[in-house]
């Protein structure tokens, strides 16, 4: 992490955390300390492949330092495991701030935010209210789903939802 840290520059390969142990994860600390905290996963077809569905081209943008990546957790009697899920307001805004910019500079129309606000009422409201702020001023299409409405149309029906915008964990905004 030093040499990273003063050269600006590091080569990673796949890390693993043994699971159980008590070890913080290697990914999420780097993270953490790098500041990685935008995971950008693009998904589009690709020409001259044929699948399922055609023209899909979107991009999944997930807050990756908070949320289900805290690495809060304890055991609160034996057998009874919690793990909180951390939001704030400023990586919200700064995850936020970051997909419209993105969808700027792809020239992109559409920012989504994906979230699960109607089980996890202030996390993902809290997120929710950060993206509305942010795209307040932003000449985009502006979307908000539940995960789970999105997880379900996007199986069979992906047309629906601008070529299938789907996010494996809540608190993720699409850009297509």
């Amino acid at each position: 992490l030093d040499s990273v840290l003063k050269h600006k520059i590091g080569l990673k390969g796949p890390m693993t955390t043994p699971i159980g142990k008590g070890f913080r994860s290697l990914n999420l600390t780097l993270r953490k300390e790098l500041q990685l905290y935008a995971n950008v996963r693009p998904c589009f077809s690709l020409p001259g492949y044929k699948t399922k569905y055609d023209d899909v081209n979107l991009v999944t943008i997930r807050e990756n330092t908070e949320g289900e990546y805290s690495g809060l957790e304890h055991e609160v009697v034996k057998g009874v495991v919690e793990s909180l899920k951390v939001i704030t307001r400023g990586a919200s805004t700064r995850v936020a701030e970051f997909a419209f910019q993105y969808a700027r500079d792809s020239k992109r129309s559409t920012v989504t935010a994906l979230h699960k606000a109607n089980i996890m009422k202030k996390a993902d409201g809290l997120f929710i209210e950060c993206c509305r702020e942010v795209a307040g001023g932003q000449e985009y299409e502006r979307q908000q789903l539940l995960l789970l409405a999105v997880c379900v149309l996007c199986s069979p029906y992906p047309h629906l939802l601008h070529a299938c915008k789907a996010a494996g964990s809540a608190a993720a905004v699409t850009v297509s």
